[in-house]
């Protein structure tokens, strides 16, 4: 995450990329051995972990008056052809439960925002909606 940015009126703090958690997924990635990433999980289970630990930095981040950032960036949500680094692979294979990147994401709402929180029924699992991310 950035190093601190001294605030002006008419300037947010924003953490403009942040993640690079990778995962090989035989069958739904290309060649493992271009498989780039900036941290690489063993598993789904520590991805999610990984994925968990940055959001608490990203809240830590925001609490801070020190460093405070206004908003955040999570890079990125899919593999791109030589880089395994998304929650979802290239051919849109989830690596992680949606469930738990929503959960883990309304962490950070709730933690930052007084409005109301969106449920994941509101979200995930709305009638005639096609979320290309959800695989049931």
């Amino acid at each position: 995450l950035p190093r601190r940015i001294a605030h002006q009126d008419f300037r947010f703090s924003v953490a403009g990329e942040y993640g690079g958690l990778g995962l090989y997924v035989k069958e739904h990635s290309w060649d493992y051995s271009f498989c780039s990433s900036y941290f690489k999980a063993a598993g789904s289970k520590m991805l999610m972990s990984m994925f968990t630990d940055l959001q608490r930095f990203v809240l830590e981040y925001a609490n801070n008056s020190a460093v405070g950032i206004s908003g955040s960036v999570y890079t990125q949500i899919t593999d791109v052809e030589t880089e395994c680094n998304g929650l979802m692979t290239y051919d849109r294979y989830l690596k992680v439960s949606a469930n738990d990147i929503f959960i883990a994401n309304q962490r950070l709402i709730r933690h930052l925002s007084d409005t109301d929180t969106l449920t994941s029924s509101s979200v995930v699992k709305k009638k005639n909606r096609d979320f290309w991310f959800v695989h049931e």
